[in-house]
């Protein structure tokens, strides 16, 4: 169902380029994204842009294999990590991955997720080219929640992020 919504939200957007789009569900950890590319006539991948959940903040399924399911942070990292050398196998030598995440905030502790996924990325043959820290205090998605996020956040005793990043890495 949901890769329904995603395929009909590409479709309505406009399309003034020409881009050619596919929606696939499957596991990025194991799912044949050669197969994919050369289903589109392609051979390999230039640009990979990987937004993984920030570990467990919001679960998005029940499946084991769903990052947002990791056990532990060291399991979220392993299995990112698995996600990225999958990924990796795709993109051509000295092209680009791009890492879009956040930090956690767990039993009054500020967890650096995003210096730890930076990490992990860099641990499965990728080089950081850049760090951009993007300022989300005003984006469509939180605009109109601040106040109730704000009202959590003094009830939850966390704290809410205004930024995450986007990590540019290129592949060795």
């Amino acid at each position: 169902a949901r890769v329904e919504q995603v395929r009909a939200l590409v479709a309505a957007e406009p399309n003034r380029h020409d881009v050619t789009s596919h929606v696939a569900a499957g596991d990025s950890a194991s799912v044949d994204f050669a197969a994919l590319l050369a289903a589109q006539g392609a051979a390999s991948a230039q640009l990979a842009l990987l937004h993984p959940p920030y570990h467990d903040i919001i679960r998005f399924s029940d499946d084991p294999r769903d990052l947002s399911n990791a056990g532990s942070l060291d399991a979220f990292l392993s299995l990112l990590g698995r996600v990225v050398a999958n990924v990796a196998a795709a993109l051509d030598r000295g092209r680009y991955l791009a890492l879009v995440i956040g930090d956690k905030y767990a039993r009054g502790e500020w967890v650096p997720l995003g210096f730890m996924a930076m990490q992990t990325v860099q641990e499965h043959g990728f080089m950081l080219k850049s760090i951009v820290v993007k300022d989300i205090n005003g984006t469509a998605g939180k605009r109109s929640q601040k106040e109730l996020w704000r009202y959590r956040a003094l009830v939850g005793g966390f704290y809410v992020f205004r930024h995450e990043y986007m990590f540019l890495f290129r592949k060795r």
